[in-house]
């Protein structure tokens, strides 16, 4: 039987290599060879695909198309002098600046775009992130950068900073948003962190 098993297989191999005679055909086979093996692959896996697929639905996201209106909540109730939005990808463990705002929302472009790690060699950054990734808005006088785009809020004055995640509920953290003052606050900002980051939350 096995001898048979390997003659078939030769002759079935000398035949294809017969078909094979022009470029064309090679790429022929190896896309039907890709197709086939991407095929076995999903039906082989469609369980955890669709468990994939309906996951990613249920991820919450930033309404971009809300960003100026959350900025301006916060300029307006709190007298803050910044506001930072950012992308955040909990799995690659970066967050990315896309807003940086003044409060006449005018906005500084040359930082926007800066990408920094939600944990880095700093204390002080890491245990922010736990409570951003808890649910919490850390506040505190920043004196000193946490990172490299820390080091553009202070030199630019900033003082007393407040963040929240996006959405502003535990283990949910798709944004972030980042406010600075010059001089802290009399009132407690939290309440209306809490409001902008709900305002950013797509519904």
């Amino acid at each position: 039987m096995a001898e048979i098993d390997q003659g078939q297989l030769k002759g079935a191999f000398d035949s294809l290599l017969q078909y094979i005679d022009k470029p064309w055909k090679v790429a022929a086979i190896a896309f039907l060879g890709v197709l086939s093996f991407v095929g076995f692959f999903i039906y082989n896996n469609q369980a955890t695909l669709i468990n994939a697929y309906d996951r990613s639905k249920t991820i919450p996201r930033m309404d971009s198309s809300r960003y100026d209106d959350s900025a301006r909540l916060l300029f307006k109730a709190t007298n803050a002098d910044f506001v930072g939005i950012f992308e955040v990808d909990p799995i690659a463990g970066k967050r990315k600046l896309v807003r940086a705002y003044f409060p006449d929302l005018s906005r500084q472009k040359d930082v926007e775009g800066s990408q920094v790690p939600l944990f880095s060699k700093n204390q002080k950054n890491n245990e922010d992130t736990i409570a951003l990734m808890a649910g919490k808005v850390p506040c505190s006088i920043y004196d000193y950068p946490q990172s490299e785009i820390g080091y553009w809020y202070v030199s630019n004055g900033l003082r007393y900073m407040c963040r929240v995640s996006v959405p502003p509920d535990p283990n949910e953290f798709a944004g972030q948003i980042t406010v600075g003052w010059k001089v802290q606050p009399k009132e407690d900002p939290i309440n209306y962190l809490n409001i902008a980051s709900d305002i950013l939350t797509q519904k």
